[in-house]
């Protein structure tokens, strides 16, 4: 579970944008993220934990790129607004000619790959097995934020434990610039029903 959680907490933190809503999902685009040292983007993301929601900002930017069996992946810093925080992501990140491709190493240094693919059709289900589903729901959804209105492609992301669903991740990206926002839910126990625990959206970006 510490691997799904570091996931779906990476992927609201890694935060990027698009542009103005006439422009549809730029699938012209060959990337899904865009990976250039020193491209940067601000996040408003907002928890909460039990008791109270609370919100702050996070930037993160590509600060450096490292090979690994021949590739060059790319790694992330994030400096948390609230407490001045800075944190290099332990995540390496990829665009490759069907998707994005994150890979991070465990506590036991055991290699784990998430994957988003791209290009992708609407209602295409691209991983499925035992303990998750990755799927996208649609390809031309419209986000408001403060930094402007986007069509994006709608990724989700389920996690299954004993034949249930545990945690719900809802990504938006826009090819050629990258994520605008994400939810994340846990289902309850008693209910099954979705419980909010955080959400991500972009305010402002810079891309090299």
């Amino acid at each position: 579970m510490k691997k799904l959680s570091l996931f779906s907490l990476f992927i609201f933190v890694l935060a990027l944008g698009c542009s103005d809503d006439s422009n549809s999902p730029n699938n012209n685009s060959k990337e899904l993220m865009p990976l250039k040292i020193g491209n940067s983007w601000v996040y408003n993301y907002t928890y909460y934990d039990g008791f109270a929601e609370h919100s702050g900002k996070v930037t993160s930017t590509v600060i450096s790129d490292e090979m690994y069996n021949g590739e060059k992946y790319y790694r992330i810093e994030t400096l948390n607004h609230i407490n001045n925080q800075k944190k290099i992501s332990p995540i390496y990140s990829i665009n490759k000619t069907d998707g994005l491709y994150m890979l991070y190493f465990e506590d036991n240094d055991e290699l784990h790959t998430d994957f988003l693919k791209y290009p992708v059709s609407e209602g295409e289900i691209f991983q499925s097995n035992e303990s998750s589903k990755l799927y996208v729901e649609k390809v031309d959804t419209l986000i408001s934020t403060s930094a402007g209105k986007f069509n994006c492609i709608k990724y989700i992301k389920k996690i299954i434990f004993d034949g249930k669903e545990i945690d719900i991740s809802i990504m938006y990206y826009c090819p050629g610039i990258g994520r605008i926002a994400g939810e994340y839910f846990l289902m309850s126990d008693e209910t099954r029903n979705p419980v909010f625990l955080y959400k991500s959206e972009l305010v402002s970006y810079n891309l090299k």
